[in-house]
């Protein structure tokens, strides 16, 4: 049996476009989340003002967390609750018999495709730390293994927080993992050579494409940037000196877009890919992390996903640092048998 939650929503006079936009945020991390099986929200034709949501939890349990996560709290309970509801109504229910509608939930739904590149032995991390990876492997006749490695927490696939460019930033185990899983949106930029600029009319053309799939950047998307550069280069010398890279401008149109999460398949600091510069040169990690997006970098596949997807990046829960390594992967449609 699954939870079931009917809740009916109310705008005051006059907000109703606003808690529209707050719905529409809401929903794709309330879809990432691991206890919620169904979320769907609908607008009615004869009262605008008037918003019905149909959810299911895997229990209770599932939707109390769907109330404590990040989301829920910043968006309903912080800002429609108090600003923009006349009336809330919720109704609570179990399901009878197949919790699932009949339909399969769960990864098993679609296939996944993994978007972190391996890292060998020698594979180059960032020039900033000028550390490769090392590993020291211990074996005993058995067989036994054990393994330690050296590296850069910005080698390969990783998560940025703002901690990595403020020094009153949050550190990446203040990030929630709804922040890094949910609806992703992938813009191709395609093709990017060796130190092109990643500009606003590159941005723009994505997104014009974006739309002519029927897809759209939402408010709370991931969005994941196609440069196919990573493919090509990460790991070796090249890979951050010769990546392509967004101008300040392009980062601000990602921030007037305002997703949840930025990932890219390059190295998006143009600043940075020369030796001599200062923590101020950084302006696109400022811009986005400042604006409260999580960063993922080192992507890799990027060519292998639909205009839209749902995209994981679970990283270490390192305390009190800036980043920490990710795997990240996708799950998309199943392909017809």
């Amino acid at each position: 049996m699954a939870y079931v939650v009917a809740a009916k929503w109310r705008a005051h006079p006059g907000k109703a476009d606003r808690l529209l936009e707050v719905i529409q945020e809401m929903t794709p991390p309330s879809r990432a989340e691991p206890g919620c099986l169904f979320y769907q929200a609908q607008r009615s034709q004869e009262d605008p003002d008037l918003f019905f949501l149909y959810e299911q939890y895997v229990d209770e349990a599932g939707y109390q967390a769907h109330q404590d996560s990040e989301h829920f709290t910043r968006l309903v309970k912080q800002e429609a609750i108090l600003e923009l509801l006349a009336e809330r109504k919720r109704a609570f229910y179990t399901t009878i018999g197949d919790d699932r509608g009949g339909r399969s939930v769960g990864v098993s739904a679609g296939r996944l495709v993994d978007l972190s590149p391996a890292v060998p032995e020698g594979f180059e991390g960032p020039p900033s730390t000028d550390v490769g990876v090392a590993f020291d492997v211990r074996v005993k006749a058995g067989y036994w293994q054990s393994a330690q490695a050296t590296l850069s927490c910005h080698t390969g696939c990783h998560v940025e927080s703002a901690l990595h460019v403020f020094e009153d930033g949050e550190p990446i185990d203040a990030v929630a993992l709804d922040r890094v899983i949910g609806s992703a949106v992938v813009l191709d930029v395609t093709p990017r050579e060796a130190r092109a600029p990643v500009d606003v009319g590159a941005l723009a053309a994505a997104e014009a494409a974006l739309h002519d799939a029927g897809e759209a950047i939402s408010p709370g998307d991931i969005v994941l940037l196609r440069t196919d550069w990573a493919q090509r280069a990460i790991g070796t010398p090249r890979y951050f000196p010769e990546s392509p890279a967004l101008t300040e401008a392009a980062a601000r149109w990602l921030v007037e877009r305002r997703p949840k999460c930025v990932g890219c398949d390059f190295f998006e600091e143009p600043a940075a890919r020369d030796p001599g510069w200062a923590p101020e040169d950084f302006v696109v990690h400022r811009a986005l992390l400042g604006a409260g997006i999580v960063l993922v970098e080192g992507l890799v596949n990027l060519a292998a996903l639909p205009p839209r997807c749902t995209f994981f990046a679970p990283f270490y829960k390192f305390a009190g640092i800036d980043s920490a390594p990710a795997r990240a992967f996708a799950q998309v449609a199943a392909e017809p048998a």
